[in-house]
């Protein structure tokens, strides 16, 4: 299960928490990113999810699936307890016939609370070049 960061954790470091709890199919350890509120927001695609209750209601319906990793991040610092982080994720999907690889962006809100960093809003979206092989 991922382990909430301290103050001396970097927003860095939270993700690459994230990402192994998510890679591990450890959901309540993925979904412990999320602020604790209904005022967290995850969109993707069409879709928007309110709440960390409905996120985490969508995580258990859905599943974690595939491998996830992340590269090319920006994170810009607001002020000393929020950041707004950019990326490029990947994950790779694998079934018992081919493999599918996924690739997009995200934009990330998180903010510190007492001394944990967590989603605030989660907007990802899939890009045209993902593949099957």
């Amino acid at each position: 299960m991922a382990t909430p960061l301290t103050t001396s954790g970097s927003v860095a470091e939270a993700f690459s928490t994230w990402t192994q709890a998510w890679n591990d199919k450890d959901a309540n350890g993925y979904i412990d990113a999320y602020w604790d509120s209904e005022k967290t927001r995850y969109v993707s695609g069409d879709t928007v999810v309110r709440g960390k209750t409905q996120i985490a209601n969508r995580i258990h319906t859905n599943g974690i699936q595939g491998q996830l990793s992340t590269h090319d991040m920006e994170i810009n610092y607001i002020g000393s307890e929020d950041a707004i982080v950019f990326a490029h994720f990947l994950l790779v999907l694998l079934d018992s016939s081919e493999q599918q690889h996924i690739r997009g962006v995200f934009t990330v809100h998180v903010r510190r609370f007492t001394g944990n960093w967590k989603i605030v809003s989660d907007h990802s979206s899939a890009t045209s070049d993902s593949e099957q092989s």
